[in-house]
């Protein structure tokens, strides 16, 4: 009896230890494993980051010579004139990242300033909606209208250029800059307009009437004037009748001041006066009295002259002075 004791406490003992070997050491899992099955599967994750890159304006191209416009059908608008300034712009993050690209022109001599309330149609124009014209994966082309006043300041190749662009986080890229020249325009505005009337009224033969016009620089230019008057007739002008008797014609005289000597040929088809006015540019829009001139014309009727309504043109041309 106690022999078989022992041996079941020897298998008690034995089971105990083999239960203490399992937990011990037990063999590692193989996650995933279905028992008898092979893994030919395994998901795992990736990180990557993508830096974001600044535009970057490649190319800028302007005209290498443009002049403001004076006025009139010549001009792309009212009074000014349309010059383009066109630009490649690069991005890294492809096209679709370019957010904005503005274009500022400026005369080199006065900067290129960043506040677009430093605009000033003399010296300075920005433009900060260019529009896009061409697209491929990273690059888009881009073009910037600017309108020209007639007094944008004259310098033969002192005017700059120059482009930049921001991306979609607002970073703004690296600019590039063209050089231009701003040509001399000559144009002139007068009171009366353009096929307007200078009425001298009734003139007694023997006497003279009074009358003056005004003439206003519209050029980024120093201007004189040119005076040419054209022969006075009756009706259609077809007979040709001149105010005047035998070779005695109409005279007018010209100046450019009251206290001017008076100088004229008389109303012809040859008779032109050129007046030294040096009539300066008009480089600030509100400044009206740096650029005006009041032209003084005196008619004269001889004596015999007979009566009626009679008609004469007025030529006025601006010259470089």
């Amino acid at each position: 009896m106690k022999q078989r004791t022992n041996v079941c406490l020897s298998l008690m003992l034995l089971l105990l230890l083999l239960i203490v070997y399992i937990l011990v050491f037990k063999p590692a899992e193989i996650t995933g494993r279905t028992p008898g099955v092979n893994v030919t599967t395994v998901n795992v994750s990736i990180n990557i980051t993508i830096p974001n890159k600044s535009p970057i304006v490649t190319v800028v191209n302007v005209e290498p010579n443009v002049a403001p416009c004076a006025m009139g059908s010549s001009c792309a608008v009212g009074d000014r004139q349309q010059i383009w300034v066109n630009a490649t712009v690069v991005d890294e993050n492809g096209y679709s990242d370019i957010n904005n690209v503005n274009a500022t022109i400026w005369r080199f001599v006065d900067g290129p300033s960043d506040d677009t309330n430093a605009a000033n149609d003399s010296k300075r124009y920005f433009n900060t909606s260019c529009l896009k014209t061409q697209i491929n994966a990273t690059t888009a082309w881009y073009n910037c209208t600017v309108y020209l006043k007639w007094f944008a300041m004259l310098s033969v190749t002192g005017w700059r250029a120059s482009v930049t662009a921001n991306d979609s986080s607002q970073q703004t890229g690296t600019s590039a800059t063209a050089s231009f020249g701003m040509d001399p325009c000559v144009g002139i505005a007068t009171d009366p307009v353009n096929g307007g009337t200078i009425a001298f009224g009734n003139v007694n033969p023997g006497y003279t009437s009074n009358q003056t016009f005004n003439v206003t620089n519209r050029c980024n230019d120093q201007l004189d004037l040119k005076l040419q008057g054209m022969q006075f007739c009756t009706g259609g002008c077809s007979n040709r009748i001149l105010l005047g008797t035998g070779t005695s014609n109409v005279n007018v005289t010209f100046a450019y001041s009251k206290a001017a000597t008076a100088i004229g040929n008389g109303l012809n088809t040859t008779g032109y006066f050129n007046a030294s006015e040096n009539m300066p540019s008009q480089v600030v829009q509100a400044d009206t009295g740096c650029c005006n001139r009041t032209i003084y014309l005196e008619l004269f009727v001889p004596m015999g002259q007979r009566g009626g309504a009679y008609t004469g043109y007025l030529n006025i041309t601006a010259q470089s002075g």
